[in-house]
């Protein structure tokens, strides 16, 4: 879960990187601001320091919860979600929405490969 937090417009997205991140304390897991860019079309940012993610380029769960947030409240929409810009790393996220489902697509690209050899211990 993370609090979603329409902003009035993509210049206000890009300033408000440290105060999305005061807000943490408000949502459970992280926040996920949004504004218009056009018809069909999104900017967003993904903090998420909760959980050791200062802010994610691509947030694809969090693109999802978007998606259902606004055809809850607009209907059915098709969106394209860009995310990252701010961090140097752009992306692009597809939604179609309906109230209380939607899917998401995209590219993917991998940036790590490692290997689990032993569980962590539970604490």
């Amino acid at each position: 879960r993370q609090l979603m937090v329409p902003v009035r417009d993509p210049d206000t997205l890009r300033r408000c990187g440290g105060e999305l991140a005061a807000l943490r304390e408000l949502a459970t897991d992280g926040v996920y601001a949004f504004t218009a860019l056009q018809a069909g079309r999104v900017a967003a940012r993904g903090l998420f320091p909760g959980v050791g993610v200062p802010e994610d380029p691509a947030t694809g769960s969090a693109a999802a919860a978007l998606g259902i947030y606004l055809a809850d409240r607009i209907g059915p929409i098709d969106i394209e979600v860009r995310q990252g810009e701010q961090i140097g790393r752009p992306s692009v996220i597809e939604l179609a929405a309906r109230p209380g489902s939607v899917r998401v697509a995209g590219e993917c690209v991998e940036v790590l490969r490692a290997t689990l050899s032993a569980l962590p211990a539970a604490d």
